[in-house]
């Protein structure tokens, strides 16, 4: 029995949980914020018609592309925006990226963010279940 779902969306990966219920996104090569957008209006559909999920995860190997400060919020909205399609937390996993994103959503009262290593990958999925329970 095949309990994930995986789809490619705008260089990420997009992979659902069904088991655990995570929409876990991997991307390990360099995006752009309008790759973000565009992930984000595609992937939205996906998640509406998983009501049960418990949160997201967010597997970045490498920074988003950010030009500017303002780069940086879009991010956040991003993650602001998958947090309230799946009502739930959401999980940034890379060391500078996830650090920056975990603080600025504090100061900027965004969705928890909580920063795991890329090694740490089980255990942040653990958080996700056990915080959202």
């Amino acid at each position: 029995m095949d309990i994930t779902t995986t789809a490619e969306v705008c260089m990420l990966q997009v992979k659902l949980d069904h088991c655990a219920g995570i929409v876990i996104i991997d991307s390990d090569r360099h995006i752009e914020q309008a790759q973000l957008r565009q992930a984000l209006l595609q992937i939205r559909p996906y998640l509406y018609r998983h009501q049960h999920l418990q949160g997201v995860l967010w597997s970045c190997h490498h920074l988003p592309h950010w030009r500017q400060w303002q780069d940086i919020k879009a991010t956040l909205e991003f993650i602001a925006q998958l947090n309230h399609h799946t009502n739930n937390f959401a999980v940034v996993t890379n060391s500078a990226f996830g650090d920056l994103v975990a603080k600025l959503s504090l100061l900027w009262k965004q969705p928890t963010v909580r920063h795991f290593a890329l090694v740490e990958q089980q255990q942040a999925q653990r958080w996700l279940m056990t915080t959202s329970s």
